[in-house]
């Protein structure tokens, strides 16, 4: 099958228009499901596993959104470590230094890239990275890892996730099966929907590992597991958070009208209030994990 082509400037402008709009709602969205301190994220420990950080380091997360998961490695470093998150979305930024400043975290800190391959950090000065469910919105994922090993001292490990395939993704096929309902024409396969965001995952170890090794990284070594991914009390909790997180929801729904979206929202609720009639919206995510070493 031919590659399509990507314009990779075009990607980087609608990824940063996607994520500056959603950095609101998902500080929003945090202080109500956690406060401001983060709970244990199981996804975040596993990378720190992964990635060896132990205390003491310094660590570079790339993509940290409003600051998940560098609050949690913060914890892990502790005082004599740092963590230094990078997103190439200023209101993330933002978002993240504000909630470091509110609840004093001073060895964590953010600051904004350019893209995925101009991280502005000295070379070889991280002793550990991350990337968390990030690598898969960005066009040049083997240029994004090259450059973290790049920053990364000899020996040091990066670890990342990503979504897996979108068939182990049910609140994923959820919302397609629901959109393909409402919508009069019918929608394209579910994999077409990259063709805007590049791809909402990178479906298997074997492509991780590919780019890992391809960017000159040694040691690599790459795992699925299902992680429960949405818990929501209501059905009417899980859909906004579908409709405020959700890059498939947000590729099949900004161009609808407000009738539309209300009545796939209406649909949503009913739906799901039959799925789980006891209450409790509980819905698991395949997560591909890789990671590799820097050669010493």
């Amino acid at each position: 099958m031919e590659t399509p082509h990507f314009d990779q400037d075009q990607i980087r402008d609608q990824q940063r228009q996607l994520w500056q709009a959603r950095a609101q709602l998902w500080g929003e969205e945090r202080a109500r499901t956690r406060g401001a301190q983060s709970e244990p994220d199981p996804i975040a420990l596993r990378l720190m596993e992964l990635a060896a950080i132990k205390e003491g380091d310094r660590v570079l997360d790339l993509a940290c959104g409003i600051g998940d998961p560098s609050f949690q490695i913060a914890e892990r470093v502790g005082t004599e470590g740092h963590v230094l998150g990078v997103d190439f979305s200023e209101a993330m930024i933002a978002g993240a230094t504000a909630l470091a400043a509110e609840h004093g975290i001073t060895n964590a800190t953010f600051q904004p890239i350019a893209n995925e391959r101009e991280l502005a950090v000295p070379p070889a000065s991280f002793d550990a990275a991350v990337c968390q469910c990030g690598l898969m919105y960005m066009p040049d994922r083997v240029g994004a890892v090259q450059a973290i090993l790049a920053a990364l001292k000899p020996g040091a490990r990066l670890a990342v996730c990503t979504w897996g395939p979108a068939e182990h993704s049910p609140q994923a096929l959820f919302v397609y099966a629901l959109a393909n309902l409402h919508f009069d024409a019918p929608l394209p396969p579910a994999d077409a929907l990259a063709e805007a965001f590049v791809a909402q995952s990178i479906p298997s170890r074997k492509q991780l590992e590919a780019m890992f090794l391809a960017a000159g990284y040694r040691a690599i070594a790459s795992e699925t597991s299902i992680y429960l991914t949405i818990q929501e009390a209501t059905p009417e909790a899980f859909w906004s958070i579908i409709e405020s997180q959700s890059s498939i929801a947000t590729r099949l729904l900004a161009d609808q009208p407000d009738a539309v979206r209300q009545a796939i929202r209406e649909d949503a609720v009913r739906l799901l209030g039959r799925m789980f009639p006891e209450g409790g919206i509980r819905l698991g995510s395949e997560v591909v994990f890789a990671s590799g070493m820097k050669p010493e």
